[in-house]
């Protein structure tokens, strides 16, 4: 008989101890802070190429100096791997020459941002379209930039880009450059 009690109670004392050890282990997750909507400051260093065609021939040149760009915006954050840049202001030119090839743009775009690589890195895609005028020109037309890069931190951003812009009488000027990216 004290056997048998012997043995209910180590059997209660494990069925207790077991289910004390569930509970315990419960993983709570914690969402992370998604509303980092603000304003961004963007630096571009790079070079340009205008196309143009003329009487049927599609000539193609770089522009001669450094590309140098500065952007302004403000990014709305939805989820922590979706924003939108709602506005964008984008001004490119040229070091050599620069009221010849300054443009103006305004720009939209859609950003994707991955899961966390390694040390807080993230990595992320940008792609807009809009309007852009040339400053020296009798126009514009549709631009659209493409941005594929690393958040360094959540504040800062280094990502190579691609600008187009679209121009009267079949032109267009584009710029390849590395981008550095501030948010506020």
């Amino acid at each position: 008989m004290k056997k048998l009690l012997l043995c209910l109670a180590t059997a209660l004392i494990a069925t207790t101890a077991s289910a004390q050890l569930v509970q315990s282990t419960t993983v709570t997750r914690v969402a992370k802070k998604t509303n980092d909507s603000g304003m961004f400051l963007e630096l571009s260093a790079g070079s340009m190429k205008v196309e143009a065609e003329y009487e049927g021939i599609n000539l193609k040149a770089k522009v001669p100096g450094t590309a140098l760009g500065l952007g302004l915006g403000y990014r709305r954050v939805f989820t922590e791997y979706v924003a939108w840049d709602i506005f964008g202001l984008n001004a490119l030119s040229s070091t050599e020459d620069i009221g010849s090839y300054l443009y103006l743009q305004g720009i939209t775009a859609v950003r994707g941002t991955s899961p966390e690589l390694f040390a807080g890195m993230t990595a992320f895609a940008s792609a807009g379209v809009g309007y852009g005028h040339v400053i020296d020109g009798d126009g514009g037309g549709l631009a659209f930039d493409i941005k594929i890069g690393i958040n360094l931190t959540p504040r800062v951003n280094l990502a190579f880009r691609y600008n187009s812009q679209s121009l009267p009488d079949d032109t267009s000027a584009k710029v390849s450059a590395f981008n550095l990216g501030f948010k506020f």
